[in-house]
């Protein structure tokens, strides 16, 4: 192993190593995002929604347990990103991917926030209303 290869995981290196034996010159996150932000580039932003899409999903995944909140956590972190785009200062090779990555991490803590307080205001209204009835709420069990 190459030591620049040191810090990817398998899947990126050969996905790298297909596009590069394919011909097809790597553009950087950044540069995508740049040209679909500058020059409203759709394909530029396809190509940068298929690449970071994947790694999206399993972090939502892994954050939320649940397949189809994972897919709404990465669809609304793919809004965001359009959106709020413009606060990004790029840093280096692979910034881009960071940020982007901080983003589905924050939109997953903000979407399961968001369902313990819903939980929350649920039971305290249910049980104002008697309609939760708490396991030990009559001294029985």
């Amino acid at each position: 192993m190459h030591s620049g290869e040191r810090g990817k995981g398998k899947e990126q290196m050969v996905e790298e190593r297909e596009n590069l034996e394919a011909g097809d010159a790597v553009e950087a996150d950044e540069v995508l995002f740049a040209r679909y932000a500058d020059a409203d580039d759709r394909g530029a932003l396809e190509t940068l929604v298929t690449r970071l899409q994947r790694r999206a999903w399993r972090t939502a995944l892994c954050l939320c347990g649940s397949p189809a909140k994972a897919e709404d956590i990465v669809q609304e972190a793919f809004l965001l990103m359009l959106r709020e785009g413009f606060r990004f200062r790029p840093q280096g090779p692979g910034s881009f991917k960071a940020w982007f990555h901080q983003v589905v991490v924050n939109s997953a803590r903000t979407r399961l926030r968001r369902e313990v307080s819903v939980a929350r205001r649920e039971r305290r209204y249910g049980e104002q209303a008697g309609i939760f009835a708490g396991p030990a709420s009559d001294g029985h069990q």
